[in-house]
């Protein structure tokens, strides 16, 4: 999951700084059963979405969690 959260960080990065939000990230490698492309893509369109809606006029952050906590 490490490695996937910090490949889309770095392909939006140009994006992420172009419009001031920054991204706090406490992602561990914990396991996914999931094809890797399609997570990719996904949190893509999330980060993205998030910034596109985001208030110009306010400090703006996108906290990135993993964890095996249940609440």
């Amino acid at each position: 999951m490490n490695l996937c959260c910090e490949d889309v960080g770095l392909e939006l990065q140009a994006l992420l700084e172009e419009k001031e939000v920054t991204v706090i990230s406490h992602v561990e490698d914990v396991p996914i059963v999931w094809d890797k492309k399609t997570l990719q893509f996904i949190l893509t369109q999330i980060l993205v979405n998030a910034v596109k809606y985001s208030n110009k006029e306010i400090l703006n952050f996108i906290w990135l969690k993993t964890s095996f906590d249940y609440l």
